[in-house]
């Protein structure tokens, strides 16, 4: 074989072994040379072990025992809030998992694995809410009060060309805050 140009020393064995019939397999740094019949009945063997060794986990985990647990739903409701979740994870054909509503409970029957996996699912999803608390307080004052502690008085309403002021008018006091969180407001319609 004569090459004009240089070219890369494995463009060249691959040009080689498809002329002879033959190919290669790469073994951690060794590129190993057979022919095409000996690499694909290697291969099929090696499909073969790979579906042996998977129906020997599948057939362990059939004798696996299964075990009971009650999990007890605190601030969620189990059968809307968490049920859905632990059917997605449940073992098929071999898992169960109910509400008892009485107590807000779940109780599951599966393998060990399983039921770990679902307290663990069951911690994350089952927490307090969030909740927000609204605050306030009428305050009356009067106006030698307003002065001494610096309310400023804030105007709304309709004047007339003359600067006037006509009715409705809506006052509102503003207190800065001493403390935090706290402001006073003073309406008057």
């Amino acid at each position: 074989m004569t090459l004009r140009k240089p070219v890369p020393w494995d463009q060249v064995l691959d040009l080689v072994l498809r002329m002879n019939s033959l190919g290669m397999v790469y073994e951690e740094d060794i590129v190993r040379i057979a022919t095409l019949a000996t690499l694909k009945e290697e291969e099929s063997l090696r499909q073969a072990a790979l579906e042996a060794a998977q129906k020997s986990r599948e057939a362990e985990k059939a004798l696996e025992p299964l075990v009971t647990a009650y999990i007890p739903i605190n601030y969620s409701d189990a059968t809307a809030d968490i049920l859905p979740h632990l059917q997605n994870i449940i073992t098929e054909d071999r898992g169960t998992v109910s509400v008892h509503t009485a107590t807000n409970q779940i109780i599951i029957k599966d393998v060990t694995a399983k039921v770990e996996e679902a307290k663990i699912l069951v911690s994350k999803l089952d927490i307090v809410t969030a909740q927000v608390l609204i605050e306030a307080r009428v305050v009356e004052a009067t106006k030698y009060l307003q002065k001494g502690i610096g309310h400023r008085p804030l105007r709304f309403g309709r004047s007339d060309y003359a600067g006037k002021r006509e009715q409705p008018e809506l006052r509102i006091y503003v207190k800065l805050p001493q403390e935090r969180h706290k402001v006073t407001f003073r309406c008057y319609l």
